[in-house]
């Protein structure tokens, strides 16, 4: 269990000490991310720049600034690593439902919705690695960026260890390379909003 997540990987190789020796660096790498960019744990670069939101800019790590300025400079106009409606749920005690087309949302928390803004997000460099956030409160990061960060450093560390075929999941994030043996790797997708037995298998 890692970021909030089980990871689980999968490889298809005849030398099984250095698959084990692999996936515990893979193991010990999301940790050190998890630590670095958690929302949860004390300390970290996301909490600090969360407890100063609205107030100043915050010096972070390389990697949680690339993070989160990629995001930032996405062309799709969305930052993932910014609060969404689902988040304030949670931070506010709120219920939400699953398996329906839409979720509860308190009438208080409606009104903080405009808050939501990647554009609140101000990353910058200035002789540091500098972050701030414009409005306070509603104006939080997530981790969500930080996940997929960190499934691509664990390919990058399964290759430089000689696998070449393999699967990363991590909660919703799937990353699969080569081939299972003779076979393509095969994967099931679950419908969220159907039956919970359910299941698209598609092969990759």
């Amino acid at each position: 269990m890692t970021m909030g997540s089980e990871l689980r990987l999968t490889a298809w190789t005849s030398d099984e000490a250095i698959a084990g020796s692999a996936f515990s660096e893979v193991f010990a790498e999301f940790d050190r991310l998890d630590n670095l960019m958690s929302v949860w744990r004390e300390g970290s670069d996301i909490q600090r720049l969360n407890d100063a939101a609205g107030d100043h800019a915050v010096s972070v790590s390389r990697e949680c600034w690339k993070c989160c300025g990629s995001r930032v400079r996405s062309a799709s106009g969305q930052a993932g690593s910014s609060t969404s409606p689902s988040e304030l749920c949670r931070a506010s005690g709120s219920s939400t439902t699953t398996r329906t087309t839409s979720s509860p949302i308190a009438p208080s928390l409606l009104k903080k919705l405009p808050l939501i803004d990647y554009r609140a997000l101000e990353v910058r460099r200035r002789g540091r690695d500098g972050v701030s956030q414009e409005e306070e409160a509603c104006a939080r990061i997530s981790a969500a960026s930080a996940k997929g960060y960190a499934v691509e450093r664990s390919a990058a560390i399964l290759r430089r260890r000689g696998l070449r075929d393999f699967m990363i999941q991590s909660g919703g994030d799937l990353y699969v390379s080569g081939r299972r043996g003779e076979r393509p790797w095969r994967v099931g997708i679950r419908d969220p909003r159907g039956p919970a037995d359910k299941v698209s298998r598609h092969s990759i």
